[in-house]
């Protein structure tokens, strides 16, 4: 099947359009971390959990689901006192 062109077929994106989409998702993971930290400083720790809770389920890109799920565990703490 040809690929039109100003198209990417799947698989087939280019490393410029994976550095863009990786510069997209920093940028976003950043905003929701802010948003986390503002939260927490105000003990609302299940909203924190819930702007990370979104890059978990949303993002699909593993390492920022790893850094989500650490910063989840350490509110979880914070919110038990442990």
């Amino acid at each position: 099947r040809p690929v039109v062109e100003g198209t990417v077929a799947r698989g087939q994106l280019r490393d410029d359009e994976l550095m863009k989409i990786d510069r997209l998702a920093e940028s976003v993971y950043r905003g929701r971390a802010a948003e986390a930290e503002r939260l927490v400083k105000n003990k609302r720790y299940d909203d924190a959990i819930a702007a990370y809770q979104v890059v978990v389920e949303k993002f699909g890109i593993d390492a920022f689901v790893r850094r989500a799920q650490a910063e989840i565990a350490k509110i979880q703490k914070l919110k038990t006192g442990g």
